[in-house]
């Protein structure tokens, strides 16, 4: 059930559009700039497919940049080159300096999602277009939650980060009244964020109306790529090596390939390529249904019952061709929880919350949430004195 999402309407749909003139009007070179979108035009019915494509942009835009940068602040890829904002991020500091081009890409997603949903109901728009734009509302506030300490939004109040995680249970519960797989990403959604606020068997309830092979994702294309496929693929700024997908091999678990090129990567590392994102189009997951069954695992396992859990735990494994892992109490049930969810969960920006969540030792010394950018720090009085991850 893959859903293929819409891309920001933009420069590339300009383009493409002034290519396919020239072609047809070869003897005429004359070509109207439309400009910027001035925001009488998107008061009108006709522009709501334009506002819900942009939302959808900024988001993938943002996430593009989270993903990388996420992955060397956890466990997942180590750095090998030369930028000194990775380096900094692969070692576990977060500063404000070097990731604000990272929150302004995901402020901007929330503002445009926040006010897009705003807009489009008030112009009328259809029901399904009304959750879509709610869905992508509850993605980004989702993402800014499990990766920021503190909330806020457009220069107001300074809130503790569960509140990132509330508004985002709002809107997907809101996107889970549209149709087909928009209802169902929206229960997925909430099922995510209900894991985040501690409301376990909640989860497990919308989680089980969520099949194995659904599928939501953000969309990349061959001339929109994302910035970890960039840094991983085709630039060697971040390494397999040394984390502990490399100790699984490179043919360990098929959910996470790799390959050692037998090189150095930038900075001199051994470079092991990540080959989950292998292609410059390759789409990155936002939900989907085995990300569900392993919600259902934690239910079990955090409910008394680690036994069951083991049994869903398996039941996933089992299905990737793997034999099954084994706990011989709760405790070891929860370590294989949280390896099944670092294999399964790969590389989508999951990973560095969920190591807050379990506790896990790897985070000691290390930030576990990244900064608001230093314009937000400067210009909003709501933050004086927070400077990175310990405003929260």
């Amino acid at each position: 059930m893959k859903k293929t999402t819409r891309k920001a309407w933009g420069m590339k749909s300009l383009t493409a559009a002034a290519l396919l003139t020239l072609s047809l009007s070869s003897c005429d070179f004359d070509v109207t700039n439309p400009g910027v979108i001035s925001e009488d035009a998107l008061d009108s019915p006709d522009a709501v497919e334009i506002i819900i494509n942009g939302l959808i942009g900024d988001l993938e835009e943002g996430f593009s940049d989270l993903a990388l940068h996420s992955a060397l602040a956890a466990d997942e890829l180590s750095f090998s080159g030369t930028r000194s904002w990775l380096f900094n991020t692969g070692n576990g500091d977060m500063r404000p300096e070097d990731g604000s081009y990272i929150y302004h890409d995901l402020a901007t997603a929330t503002w445009t999602a926040v006010k897009g949903v705003e807009r489009i109901t008030d112009l009328g728009a259809s029901a399904d277009q009304i959750a879509t734009a709610n869905l992508y509302a509850g993605f980004i506030h989702r993402i800014m939650g499990e990766n920021y300490c503190a909330y806020v939004f457009d220069g107001g109040e300074q809130k503790d980060n569960s509140e990132w995680f509330n508004l985002a249970l709002s809107y997907f519960q809101a996107a889970s009244s549209g149709s087909g797989d928009i209802g169902i990403a929206g229960k997925a959604g909430q099922a995510q964020v209900l894991v985040a606020l501690g409301r376990y068997a909640e989860a497990a309830t919308l989680a089980a109306q969520v099949p194995d092979d659904f599928l939501w994702v953000a969309n990349y294309t061959d001339l929109d790529t994302s910035n970890l496929w960039e840094e991983t693929q085709n630039q060697t700024q971040g390494t397999v090596w040394n984390t502990p997908i490399a100790d699984l091999g490179e043919t360990g678990d098929p959910r996470t390939p790799w390959e050692d090129e037998e090189r150095n990567g930038a900075g001199g590392d051994p470079f092991f390529r990540q080959d989950k994102y292998q292609e410059r189009a390759d789409d990155h997951p936002l939900a989907k249904g085995w990300d569900m069954r392993l919600i259902e695992a934690e239910a079990l396992i955090r409910g008394g019952q680690w036994q069951n859990g083991m049994d869903k735990i398996n039941y996933v494994r089992n299905a990737f061709g793997l034999g099954d892992a084994t706990a011989a109490n709760e405790s070891e049930a929860f370590d294989a929880l949280s390896h099944e969810r670092l294999v399964m969960l790969w590389l989508e920006g999951r990973r560095l919350f969920d190591l807050h969540r379990f506790d896990d030792p790897f985070l000691s010394g290390r930030d576990h949430c990244f900064p608001f950018a230093d314009s937000e720090i400067n210009s909003n009085p709501n933050l004086t004195g927070c400077t990175g991850p310990a405003c929260s």
